[in-house]
């Protein structure tokens, strides 16, 4: 503000303004905006205002793309939106987007087929979606996985370029924290990590607030009494050779891909391959607000075939789906596949729910106390899986972990009342 302050004086009156007018200047603006300005959240990236989606091109004109079932063609290009975007530093341009796209060649870029084709495509849409304040709505996180090789950093970085370029495209590193992971979330749309080999649980913990309605407080430094507080809520994207990353609460929010090995002669030079992406960004881009604004028109008709996993998410793509490229229903049996296959992978790494399965396999029903049921599948266990560090050791901790068991068990017909 300092800068624009100067340059605007010496422009208008071709004279050097000195700083103590600055300075006053700036205290009269803050005083006004204080007291008597209208407060409006500041949002990055993409934000709904009255029926219609704003999509921030973070370009040098300030132009926003404008979506609504009421606008000619159901999207245009604007100045002075409505709403106040905020943008912070390493964010960068979206091409302006033009119709007449082709699935196609996001396909070909992309290089997916079948489910993680579907995924994917899904995944750019609802992340373009955004969550209204009163009622936030989960982002899935999109997981790739697949051995060396296989173009995992390569597609993780296209697919978070196309819809929120940034300097940084992805982390090398986890964070170290929840408040740096916070820190990172303000300062772009999609928080992406690279190369993830393991997962703490408070990241575990953090990730799964951040793309619900992620919010974190700390204390001001050199204040006893003052928190500076953070809340973003962002779509997440990571890759990483293991696919078991996460607890079950992570897993049931994960949208996973698996890449297959590829070929020698489908391996592609980086210059030709993000020549190629630049060629089809803006009509990518444009497909996208097509696929949106009809999302905004079919959504109050669409009935879902089951509510497995994000029923926000699959509403949303479902709703879509006429303007998407494959036939209708097959998001849904892809997301109930994948959803599936989720479950299945939180049982097999927890050995705490694979006991009351075995348990429940053998017996059929238990009636009685949290602590009665520990005792009883103290028992049934071996001395093995009692010694193991997760396995829960008092009765308390038995029962939160039971909690948390309760939608894998319930995936698999048991019931926990």
């Amino acid at each position: 503000m300092t800068n624009f302050c100067r340059h605007y004086y010496q422009r208008e009156t071709g004279r050097v303004i000195d700083g103590g007018t600055v300075e006053n200047v700036l205290g009269v603006l803050q005083g006004r905006a204080m007291f008597e300005g209208v407060v409006r959240e500041a949002p990055t990236r993409v934000q709904q205002l009255d029926g219609r989606i704003y999509i921030d091109l973070c370009n040098e004109d300030w132009e926003v793309v404008e979506i609504g079932e009421d606008i000619d063609m159901g999207w245009r290009i604007i100045q002075n939106p409505p709403v106040a975007f905020r943008r912070a530093k390493g964010m960068e341009a979206l091409p302006t987007p033009v119709r007449g796209g082709k699935w196609k060649e996001l396909q070909h870029l992309l290089s997916l087929e079948g489910e993680n084709w579907v995924l994917a495509v899904s995944w750019m849409l609802m992340a373009l979606r955004p969550s209204p304040s009163h009622y936030p709505m989960p982002y899935p996180v999109l997981a790739v996985h697949g051995e060396q090789e296989s173009g995992k950093s390569t597609l993780c970085k296209m697919i978070r370029t196309l819809i929120d370029p940034n300097f940084t495209t992805l982390l090398g590193t986890s964070t170290r924290d929840e408040e740096e992971l916070m820190i990172r979330a303000k300062n772009s749309y999609v928080v992406g990590f690279d190369n993830l080999s393991k997962m703490p649980q408070w990241m575990n913990d953090a990730i799964c607030s951040l793309v619900t309605e992620g919010s974190f407080a700390k204390r001001t430094l050199y204040a006893n009494h003052e928190e500076e507080l953070f809340k973003s809520q962002r779509p997440v994207i990571l890759n990483g050779i293991n696919e078991n990353l996460g607890k079950p609460d992570f897993r049931r929010r994960v949208v996973k891909l698996i890449l297959p090995a590829r070929e020698e002669s489908e391996k592609r030079e980086e210059v030709e391959h993000w020549a190629e992406f630049h060629s089809v960004w803006p009509r990518v881009l444009g497909l996208l607000c097509d696929a949106i604004c009809f999302a905004q028109i079919n959504l109050p008709a669409v009935e879902l075939p089951h509510r497995r996993g994000l029923v926000d998410f699959a509403k949303w793509v479902t709703a879509a789906e006429p303007m998407l490229p494959w036939p209708l229903g097959q998001f849904s049996d892809a997301y109930l596949v994948n959803q599936q296959k989720a479950i299945e992978a939180a049982i097999e790494a927890d050995s705490f729910t694979l006991a009351i399965i075995d348990y429940i396999d053998d017996r059929t029903w238990f009636k009685g106390t949290v602590g009665d049921f520990r005792s009883e599948l103290g028992r049934f266990v071996d001395d093995s899986v009692l010694r193991e560090p997760g396995w829960p050791k008092t009765a308390s901790v038995f029962g939160d972990r039971l909690n948390r068991a309760k939608p894998s068990l319930r995936a698999v017909g048991i019931e926990v009342k």
